[in-house]
């Protein structure tokens, strides 16, 4: 998972202003929005369910892209193949993983939050 958190000036909804703004981004898809000037956070609810569908398209679609890359490139693809296999899955699950302690440090802060 890629998150990536930028700041810039904004015209806030809630405090009628420019102000600075902290945006945040999930595997390039903006998440949360949040204004340092009143603390107003606007944030994509199922943002998860967003982020588990593309690594699923991912995984789908892998034969696919694997096919046309063998079309494009056959010599240089197939040379890369044996390398490839072996590190794909550990690539992937350390990804997952990413995405599965940010849902679980999401859900504490959540919960501290309603507490």
């Amino acid at each position: 998972m890629n998150k990536k958190e930028i700041q810039t000036e904004l015209f806030c909804g809630a405090c009628l202003k420019d102000s600075l703004h902290t945006i945040v981004y999930l595997n390039g898809n903006i998440y949360k929005l949040t204004c340092e000037e009143c603390g107003h956070t606007i944030t994509k609810p199922d943002v998860v369910k967003d982020i588990y569908g593309e690594y699923l398209e991912r995984i789908l679609s892998k034969p696919h892209r694997l096919k046309d890359e063998i079309e494009k490139h056959p010599s240089k693809t197939i040379s890369s193949l044996p390398s490839r296999i072996i590190s794909k899955p550990f690539r992937f699950y350390k990804e997952l993983e990413g995405l599965r302690s940010y849902v679980y440090k999401k859900k504490k802060t959540d919960e501290k939050d309603v507490k």
